[in-house]
Order: structure tokens, then C-alpha cells, then sequence
């Protein structure tokens, strides 16, 4: 009877430890973007039309605040192949804390879409202690192949001209729109680790939240 018990407590306790295991992978690889309390995340997200039968959301960047990172090796459309690795939670903190600081969560002007309808969209969210700033906008992915540029008016055919020579005409608020937007880029960049493993995953987003899918478990 005591070997029957003890072979009951053994079996119990090896229960308690898998489903320990599988919440600790379940909370690795599930992870929410938008409700994050602290995050830096870019993705790219589209609707009807606009997806032109591609995976209709799909993952850029994403820095959590306990430090693991996931990037697309496609910067500006997203999706796979994708990477992972950790840095500093510090190092987040800090750039998000400086971006804060720096009042960008405050300023309303930086949170209206610039986009028009049916089109796809890249989204650039950064998240300070529950401070969010989320911007969205269509010019990175119209202007990928060199021929338009994104205004504040809408997107117009260079026709020969550079993209800067239009840009310099732009009023001040919508410079300043994409002045911002680069510096998160920048700082997505500094914040991307140097060492890194390959993942399976995708983005997935629910009622208007974004959320990580990963389907590979990254290794310490």
C-alpha cells in the first residue's frame, strides 16, 4: 500500500511539473502585443483587398519588457523568415522611459492614422508603463517600390522627382509625423539583439489586438 502511495505522489508531482512546463511555454510563445504594459512592436496589419491573398498580419518587431525580442528579416513588409533572441530588459526600459520623457505619448497629433481606405498598413506601437503611442500609417509600404510618396494628402507618383524634394514641401506637423516614426525605427534597431535563433510564428489579431503566436521554442 506505502509503494502504491508512492508511486501516486511520484506521478503527481511529475503532472505538477509538466503543466508547469507547458504554461511556462504556453506564456513564451503566446504573447500579447497590445496589452502589453511596456513594449516596443511594429507589424503590419490589412484588411479585404489590401491583403492580395498574403498572410494578412504579419510581425516586424517586437521587444517585450522582460527582454526577449522577435524580428522579421523582412523590416518593412514583415512576416517569415523571423528571428529571436534577448537583450537587457534595461535597455527597453530606457528607451522606452526616454520616449516618454520626451512627451511623444502625450501628443495627439502622432496618434491619427495616415492612411486611406482599404490599404495595408504598417503600425508602430510603444507602450511606457501603460502610456501608450500608436501610430499607423500606409508610406513605408507604398514607397517600397520607388515610384510614389506618401503626403499628408494621400499618395502621389514621383514623376520623376525624389521622394525628398516632395517630402520638403510637406507642411511642419506631417514632418514631424515622420521625423517620430524613424526614431522608433532607429530604436527598434538598437534594441535588436546581436545573437539570435530562427522561430516559427505569426501574428494574429483579435477584436483589435495583436498578439504572438510562436510555434518554436527558443533554447537558453
Amino acid at each position: 500500500m506505502q509503494l502504491q502511495m508512492k508511486f501516486i505522489g511520484v506521478v503527481a508531482v511529475g503532472l505538477a511539473l509538466f503543466a508547469t512546463f507547458k504554461i511556462a511555454v504556453a506564456d513564451e510563445n503566446n504573447r500579447p502585443i497590445s496589452g502589453e504594459k511596456s513594449i516596443l512592436a511594429m507589424y503590419v496589419q490589412s484588411y479585404g483587398l489590401a491583403a492580395n491573398g498574403l498572410a494578412p498580419h504579419r510581425l516586424i518587431f517586437a521587444a517585450w519588457d522582460d527582454g526577449y525580442v522577435v524580428w522579421s528579416e523582412n523590416s518593412v513588409e514583415g512576416g517569415i523568415p523571423y528571428r529571436a533572441g534577448r537583450i537587457d530588459p534595461a535597455k527597453l526600459h530606457a528607451f522606452l522611459k526616454k520616449t516618454h520623457s520626451d512627451g511623444l505619448h502625450q501628443d495627439a497629433s502622432l496618434a491619427q492614422p495616415q492612411f486611406g481606405p482599404s490599404s495595408r498598413t504598417t503600425v508602430l506601437l510603444a507602450k511606457f508603463e501603460g502610456n501608450a503611442l500608436k501610430m499607423q500609417s500606409w508610406h513605408e509600404l507604398f514607397e517600397l517600390d520607388g515610384k510614389v510618396v506618401a503626403t499628408k494628402g494621400g499618395v502621389a507618383p514621383l514623376d520623376g522627382r525624389s521622394r525628398f524634394d516632395v517630402l520638403r514641401q510637406e507642411p511642419t506637423d506631417y514632418l514631424f509625423y515622420r521625423f517620430v516614426w524613424d526614431e522608433l525605427r532607429l530604436g527598434a534597431a538598437f534594441l535588436t539583439p546581436s545573437e539570435s535563433k530562427p522561430v516559427d510564428g505569426k501574428l494574429e489579431l483579435r477584436r483589435g489586438n495583436a498578439y504572438w503566436m510562436q510555434s518554436t521554442v527558443v533554447s537558453e
